[in-house]
């Protein structure tokens, strides 16, 4: 298959029906699926992208370059959609996609060409999603007052800013994952996940059995 075929409309509604694409990024009119789209003339890698996002991307070796730039976009707040090979064994996809949410598609997908040619690739395919990160408010103020008023006296516990990290993977220390907190406000933030942990810590012999 050569790098320029059509997304399966029905697959493509779905996916609109869901997040309501406000952009296609890498396209050209005939097979556009938004009404606003990046055209090779306009060169989206070169642009910048805003909303919620559409991208299927060239198949060839520039899909790392589109990849790349899906991620740095969603780091920027958009939401990125991307229908991607599903290459495991990849660069491009253990260095994006593996911070980015992945839906298999089970069987292959088949596509349309500019003159209504059908076919369907040797690999599987996958929907890989870029959102933008979860932020806590500026001066780790998630709930929205301030962590000291001017003259109060300094507390060590209240006041002490805290680094979060926003997916609560402590290896992951891109940018886009670290925020300020102070401390009562990151501790808020990861209960869930810490309540997590500890029944999966408590339970992981009974785990093991399954």
């Amino acid at each position: 298959m050569n790098v320029e075929w059509s997304t399966p409309r029905d697959l493509f509604d779905e996916l609109d029906d869901e997040f309501g694409f406000d952009l296609d990024v890498c396209a050209k009119e005939w097979n556009a699926k938004c009404s606003r789209y990046l055209d090779p003339e306009i060169d989206g890698l070169k642009q910048s992208w805003s909303g919620t996002c559409w991208m299927n991307p060239p198949y060839g070796r520039e899909i790392t370059h589109w990849i790349r730039k899906a991620y740095e976009e969603s780091q920027k707040g958009s939401t990125v959609v991307c229908l991607v090979p599903s290459r495991t064994d990849t660069g491009w996809f253990h260095d994006f996609c593996l911070h980015a949410e992945i839906r298999w598609i089970r069987g292959r997908v088949w596509f349309c060409n500019e003159y209504g040619k059908v076919g369907r690739p040797r690999f599987g395919s996958a929907i890989v999603i870029f959102r933008p990160p979860k932020r806590l408010k500026r001066g780790g103020e998630m709930c929205g007052k301030q962590c000291r008023r001017p003259g109060e006296p300094f507390d060590t516990h209240r006041n002490t800013a805290t680094v979060a990290h926003c997916n609560h993977d402590e290896s992951d220390c891109s940018p886009g994952n670290l925020v300020c907190a102070c401390a009562p406000c990151h501790l808020r933030y990861d209960v869930g996940h810490h309540a997590e942990t500890r029944w999966k810590n408590k339970h992981r012999d009974q785990l093991r059995l399954f």
